[in-house]
């Protein structure tokens, strides 16, 4: 590996005495998982690194982290844990670091696959007992999977050396079945023009500070991380540039769930459709979401077409979830913006209580029923009624917007 400079080389210098929670991959016996310590060491310890590159080299970071983990492995999975480790190599070098804002689209998806990539070594064993079980070729079956992915990351690593703009398939998941692919979900309540708007995001160079610290947040994945981080401050400060350049940032690297934006100016009564909008948004990233979310509306059609958002919450989204379980990997994000353009105080009580996990009922859901890999990011004015829901909450974690955020 190249070196990276400065304070960066004195950190890879001390790489062997890694941080602790990697001291149980001490033990192994092999050394190609060497890198991926160093690597790790050095992304938690880069201070100067845009967001958008820290947001990157963060996914791999939890990617390196299952990998070193994971102490089971045999022959099978040895060539694809080598080709991981080049990949490690390439991002950690000083002038792919100073590229990947420009290149984000390819880093972005290199950031995906790779954890993908990690997820299926983590899991291997069990699959390989389900495969064996199947009667399949596990060996066979293994091989063919694992050249597809050496190949996928070579040319990853090409395009992004070479600059190129055409599109990348998709990952090949180890489950190949594109579950609900054929599922019309049409006639769902879905909130036209309330996506991600590029025309709105930050200037470059600029709210580095804020962007960055939001990145960290999506991306902790400890037990006490906060679900909800609420933006607050007063109109003209940033906070919705700010929410599109987070939601820009993650729609390049595939963990965008939905970015659903309010707006006073709309009469299309998007607080009537803001979960079922969600949902749709997550069945479109997620072939299990998709066929989780048909399942619940097929015996149910007045569920297609309601405007109730508890029910949309309880069983458009966390329902459907719950049933997909697993079939995500990395951080998820869901963008709510201007929530303060949501309606009246009466129109948006029943959404601000679900976000605060106030709203009464037998057996409703809460927030921290969400996937813990999820992450809700709102901007809004600090008006009254959303202060008040809002403040005592313990899963959300409240940041104030300003000029020089």
């Amino acid at each position: 590996m190249r070196p990276l400079g400065g304070r960066v080389t004195s950190v890879v210098s001390k790489a062997e005495d890694g941080p602790k929670d990697l001291a149980a991959a001490d033990d192994i016996p092999t050394t190609y998982l060497q890198q991926l310590k160093i690597f790790d060491t050095v992304i938690e310890n880069l201070a100067n690194v845009h967001p958008y590159a820290k947001m990157v080299l963060g996914m791999l970071s939890a990617a390196s982290k299952v990998l070193l983990a994971q102490t089971e492995r045999d022959k099978s999975v040895q060539s694809l844990l080598n080709k991981l480790e080049q990949v490690y190599g390439f991002m950690s070098q000083k002038d792919t670091l100073g590229q990947i804002s420009s290149k984000r689209s390819i880093a972005g998806r290199i950031a995906q696959q790779t954890l993908e990539y990690a997820y299926f070594i983590r899991d291997y064993s069990e699959k390989k007992s389900f495969w064996k079980r199947l009667g399949k070729n596990v060996i066979s079956e293994t091989d063919d999977l694992i050249s597809r992915y050496n190949n996928a990351l070579d040319d990853f690593m090409q395009q992004f050396r070479d600059q190129a703009l055409r599109d990348i398939a998709d990952l090949v998941r180890c489950t190949s079945d594109k579950l609900g692919d054929k599922l019309d979900l049409s006639g769902m309540p879905y909130a036209a023009g309330a996506g991600l708007n590029t025309t709105k995001l930050c200037l470059p160079g600029t709210r580095t500070n804020v962007l960055s610290r939001i990145t960290a947040w999506i991306n902790d994945s400890g037990d006490t991380a906060q679900r909800v981080l609420w933006l607050s401050g007063p109109a003209g400060t940033g906070k919705s540039a700010i929410a599109h350049t987070i939601a820009n940032w993650f729609n390049d690297l595939g963990g965008l769930g939905s970015c659903f934006c309010f707006d006073r100016n709309q009469t299309d009564k998007r607080h009537e459709k803001v979960f079922s909008t969600i949902a749709r948004d997550l069945a479109d990233r997620d072939p299990e979401m998709r066929h989780a979310l048909a399942n619940v509306v097929e015996r149910a059609n007045a569920l297609k077409s309601t405007t109730d958002i508890v029910q949309q919450w309880r069983k458009l989204l966390i329902e459907s979830l719950k049933k997909s379980s697993g079939s995500s990997v990395g951080p998820v994000l869901i963008v709510i913006e201007a929530l303060d353009e949501s309606g009246e105080v009466e129109t948006r009580r029943n959404l601000l209580r679900i976000l605060a996990g106030t709203l009464e009922g037998e057996g409703l859901p809460k927030i921290t029923e969400l996937p813990s890999n999820f992450r809700i990011l709102v901007t809004s004015r600090a008006l009254p009624d959303i202060n008040s829901e809002f403040q005592d909450a313990p899963h959300i974690q409240r940041w104030t917007g300003g000029p020089k955020a």
